[in-house]
């Protein structure tokens, strides 16, 4: 992973998404995430960081390829589902945030709910 926060004095967020055979929704949401995040960067900078942890459908690939150009997303993975607490445990130990926020797949908080923090 690089290092986003090098060359600003903004905080860093760092944004942890657990996932686990998310194929369905993984890229609407994802893109949904991401649009909120750009809205805030006048004052945070921030990273994604995907954990797919041991899906056995296309999540995997697809946040890959949804990673793929952007320099502040990351995709982490389990090649075995070790269930949430050991996907939180392996993204904390790989983010760089001044803030972590974990936010569920489905969006069931509202990305919104990030701003407000």
């Amino acid at each position: 992973m690089s290092k986003i926060k090098e060359n600003t004095k903004k905080p860093l967020v760092s944004i942890v998404v657990p996932a686990y055979n998310e194929e369905e929704i993984i890229e609407k949401n994802l893109t949904a995430l991401c649009e909120y995040m750009k809205s805030l960067e006048g004052e945070y900078v921030w990273e994604l960081i995907i954990i797919n942890d041991g899906s056995t459908d296309t999540t995997g690939d697809l946040a890959e390829t949804f990673a793929q150009n952007k320099n502040n997303a990351y995709v982490l993975h389990h090649m075995y589902n070790f269930r949430l607490g050991q996907a939180l445990r392996y993204a904390f130990s790989n983010t760089q945030g001044d803030f972590v926020v974990v936010i569920d797949m489905d969006l069931s908080y509202s990305p919104g709910h990030i701003g407000k923090m």
